[in-house]
């Protein structure tokens, strides 16, 4: 086969090709086509050790994975609340892959804060949003809503978990 894609180099046949027998063709192009998905399509989500602003994770634990498919990303974040852990200002977190630079509070996706100390009563939803510099900070979405900080939207002690997940297009 003499032809290929622009943009994935898959061959196929052009009218000078021998395109007999037919069924060798179709396996040809059937296999650059699940060739070029595998080098494209993610797998799996990949672990990822985050930077902070504002935030020092001490003997909490972090559980973060992202997973990009060409110039998507996304990302799953949560950390939970150590005796050592703590928050400074406004808590940000750096993103796994650089984004193509959105604008300062451009929302990229959800996130949740959980008071331990009163159980499932206590589940905070919010949201992330760009900062800059491919940081993401978290705003709660009460009926007091406002920045996410060492009181706010409780005042974090061992076992709270703050998660997030966003969605977003890399540089």
């Amino acid at each position: 086969m003499s032809g290929t894609t622009s943009v994935f180099g898959i061959r196929y046949p052009t009218s000078g090709d021998n395109v007999s027998p037919l069924e060798t063709v179709f396996q040809t192009m059937a296999d650059d086509v699940d060739y070029v998905l595998a080098q494209r399509v993610p797998s799996d989500w990949t672990a990822w050790s985050p930077s902070y602003a504002g935030i020092t994770v001490g003997n909490g634990t972090v559980e973060a994975s992202y997973m990009q498919l060409a110039k998507l990303v996304v990302c799953h974040y949560r950390l939970t609340w150590g005796s050592t852990t703590s928050f400074s200002g406004t808590p940000q977190v750096i993103l796994p892959v650089a984004s193509y630079g959105y604008a300062l509070n451009d929302t990229l996706g959800d996130a949740a804060f959980y008071d331990s100390s009163v159980g499932s009563a206590s589940r905070e939803p919010g949201g992330v949003f760009y900062s800059s510099s491919d940081e993401v900070f978290f705003v709660r979405a009460s009926t007091t809503s406002g920045t996410v900080n060492a009181t706010s939207p409780f005042t974090w002690a061992t076992g709270d978990t703050l998660s997030f997940t966003a969605t977003y297009r890399a540089a």
